[in-house]
């Protein structure tokens, strides 16, 4: 962690003074700061499934919360959470907990990026033994947004769906009543 850290640092200090280098340069070194940014992202990910005082759902909706907040800020998205109250306190196991996050991230991220959205929703509910996640926009009513570009290293909707496999659970893609798309993610509730 540390050392990627430092690499951004140091790519971004020096993308500072990126004028003064050739065109390619500059553009190698943009690159090695937004691939070391996503690892130290991807690390921190990591770490945060992996420690096993985060396995409650509000450490969960903490963790969504921190990362999709900044982001819609930035595209002046609005963004609204609704969770269930009855589930703040349950306790998730580490692979549900990551695959749920992670899918959370990539259906935020499409969103984002590619619906042409003014509002996401993220609701997580519990309903006869199954958690639910949905992720919905009032974006663009095409779903292909969600596709990701996957040669490019995006999740994409393959990663998504096997990352609900890899749970037991289940994910689809589906128009939202407002027009837009949505996300929605269940799996059952096996939980603590």
């Amino acid at each position: 962690g540390s050392n990627l850290s430092s690499i951004v640092l140091f790519s971004t200090a020096v993308g500072t003074h990126a004028d003064a280098l050739p065109p390619k340069a500059a553009s190698m070194l943009k690159r090695i700061t937004e691939n070391s940014t996503r690892a130290m992202d991807n690390m921190s990910d990591i770490v945060w499934s992996v420690n096993s005082s985060n396995d409650h759902i509000e450490d969960l909706v903490d963790r969504m919360r921190a990362y999709a907040q900044p982001l819609c800020e930035a595209a002046d998205v609005q963004l609204d959470f609704t969770i269930g109250d009855d589930i703040l306190a349950r306790k998730l196991g580490l692979e549900e907990r990551k695959n749920i996050y992670l899918i959370f991230k990539e259906a935020l991220n499409n969103a984002v990026k590619h619906a042409q959205c003014s509002r996401i929703e993220v609701t997580l509910t519990l309903s006869d033994a199954r958690l639910r996640l949905v992720v919905s926009d009032n974006g663009t009513s095409d779903a292909s947004h969600y596709l990701g570009n996957v040669s490019l290293g995006g999740n994409g909707l393959g990663n998504m769906r096997r990352r609900a496999l890899e749970v037991g659970g289940t994910m689809e893609v589906q128009r939202a009543t407002n027009g837009g798309t949505q996300v929605v993610f269940c799996v059952s509730a096996n939980m603590g």
